[in-house]
């Protein structure tokens, strides 16, 4: 994914494209700093960098905030599609099925490690309604 963002900010460069050209040097720069501190999953690294971008577009108004939407259009495009609700559906059902436990702390982190890029809240909601409905 580094080389896939390199080549896309070269492009960006050469085609003087200076928002996008920004918004992949701080995406290196979120991932250069995580690995310094140990984090070596990239993805993971990424989809942080999009929940504090989420957040910070939730505060701001006018044109900062629709700067902070085409940042979010843009590292979106690095990150791999979440799952459909069926799938999440699925996982679930399969977590359940290999777990002999009911409680949600294991099953909510065992789904969510079968599932990349998966919403957490939306896991948990389904979750939630499945453990209780199964009760």
């Amino acid at each position: 994914m580094l080389d896939r963002i390199r080549n896309d900010l070269k492009q960006a460069m050469k085609s003087q494209d200076k928002i996008k050209t920004s918004i992949l040097r701080m995406m290196l720069s979120e991932i250069i700093a995580a690995e310094k501190n140990g984090q070596t999953d990239q993805i993971e690294t990424l989809k942080q960098y999009m929940k504090k971008l989420v957040k910070s577009a939730e505060c701001f108004e006018g044109s900062r905030r629709a700067t902070l939407k085409n940042e979010i259009y843009v590292v979106n495009q690095y990150l791999p599609p979440p799952p459909t609700e069926q799938q999440i559906n699925d996982a679930i059902q399969e977590t359940l099925q290999s777990l002999s436990t009911r409680d949600f702390g294991p099953i909510m982190k065992a789904t969510l490690q079968k599932l990349q890029n998966a919403d957490n809240k939306l896991v948990s909601e389904m979750l939630k309604k499945i453990l209780t409905t199964k009760e």
